[in-house]
């Protein structure tokens, strides 16, 4: 027998998740989240995609795949913008913007390979 998972089992999903990413375990982020994701039906689909799309981003720029992470990041902020305003868990009016920034950052290391910091990486709040 399945159970869905309540309310309160996704809030812990998602502080799991947020803990794991800013603790720069994007891998371990991408899984938990990935979860909830799955068997979210409602509105917060979308977040939670673009959160997973959030963590394998700079999973992949963690590796030298700046290809990589400027296109799961150019798909995941799309899915974040729409909750700006009305998430109050997370900062993203604060985090959408650092992200655009980190597009345009990856953008240019496909061209001339950056140093990846993962101490600048933006924290989730």
């Amino acid at each position: 027998m399945t159970h869905k998972k309540s309310q309160a089992d996704w809030s812990l999903a998602l502080d799991e998740g947020i803990r794991l990413f800013n603790e720069r375990h994007f891998f371990e982020c991408h899984e938990v989240l990935e979860d909830a994701w799955r068997e979210e039906e409602g509105p917060l689909r979308d977040l939670y995609q673009g959160l997973i799309k959030l963590a394998v981003a700079f999973y992949h720029a963690e590796r030298g795949n700046f290809e990589g992470a400027h296109k799961v990041l150019s798909s995941g902020l799309p899915q974040l913008r729409p909750y700006q305003k009305t998430c109050t868990k997370i900062s993203l009016n604060i985090l959408v913007p650092q992200l655009e920034e980190w597009l345009k950052r990856f953008e240019v290391w496909q061209r001339e390979p950056g140093t990846f910091d993962l101490a600048e990486v933006p924290l989730i709040h």
